[in-house]
């Protein structure tokens, strides 16, 4: 059991130190100030908020185009099938 604990207190541990390394290698990247900005945007949810429009934004854009393109198709369609019923 011993062997077990520490094993888990040791792979946390390597675990722990990733990810603070992770950190101070962003902030040394990006500088403080932006590092700030960007955690305090996660925070209080803009970041997620702003994607979440986004993704709206984008399917609002590609629903019409998909309707643009069914009505050009159609309208094809309808051209095809005029002159071979005419003919």
């Amino acid at each position: 059991m011993e062997k077990l604990n520490f094993w888990v207190k040791f792979f946390g541990s390597i675990f722990l130190i990733y990810h603070v390394g992770l950190v101070v290698a962003e902030i040394i990247d990006d500088g403080w100030k932006t590092f700030v900005l960007k955690y305090k945007r996660k925070l209080n949810g803009s970041e997620r908020r702003e994607k979440r429009e986004t993704a709206k934004k984008v399917a609002v854009r590609r629903k019409i185009e998909d309707k643009k393109r069914a009505v050009q198709r159609k309208i094809e369609e309808e051209k095809k099938e005029s002159p071979s019923a005419d003919d």
